[in-house]
């Protein structure tokens, strides 16, 4: 899709397409006829086209930066929960929570994780158990939070669409929950 954005200085507009911004002069200093493009540009005002303010980038640009800030914002807010984890104990989450469940249902399972975990602690591994549970229950709450919350921020950049005016008006930035305590 083509669009046109009004530049700051006079004599000329930029045409977007597909990412690519090209500059299109509208007036000949030379007495020369007008170019091509220039031509193209007022057939589409002529047909009811309204070029992009010129402090405004177009919609497909916008929508491409919102998404790599949300990504980082997101970063941002998981790494709170993850933070005091060393990645090795992180990578072992979903072996210690698949244990702990095991205990719960039969306190006779085989848990070599959590029982190497609770010899070298000290704890009984239905303790260790336990304790594990009740972390990993916490952790899904936050993580489904913030989650939805990205989510929710990507559902209005879609929503918006290619309408550069509404798409400039998101901030990645706000309306994510108050960090975990």
């Amino acid at each position: 899709m083509i669009s046109y954005q009004l530049s700051s200085e006079m004599g000329h507009v930029f045409r977007w397409s597909d990412g690519v911004r090209a500059t299109i002069p509208l007036v000949d200093a030379r007495g020369l006829p007008p170019n091509p493009e220039a031509v193209e540009y007022r057939a589409w005002l002529a047909a009811g086209g309204v070029p992009l303010p010129a402090e405004l980038r177009p919609a497909a640009e916008i929508a491409a930066g919102l998404r790599l800030a949300l990504a980082a914002e997101y970063r941002k807010h998981i790494q709170v929960i993850a933070a005091g984890y060393p990645l090795s104990e992180r990578e072992s989450w979903p072996v210690q929570t698949e244990e702990a469940r095991a205990l719960e249902a039969d306190p006779a399972a085989a848990t070599p994780w959590i029982d190497a975990a609770a010899l070298a602690r000290g704890l009984d591994r239905l303790v260790l158990a336990k304790r594990i549970r009740e972390k990993d229950d916490k952790y899904r709450q936050v993580h489904g939070l913030l989650t939805g919350t990205r989510q929710r921020i990507e559902d209005q950049i879609d929503a918006a669409a290619d309408d550069a005016l509404a798409l400039s008006q998101i901030d990645v930035a706000a309306g994510w929950p108050a960090a975990p305590v």
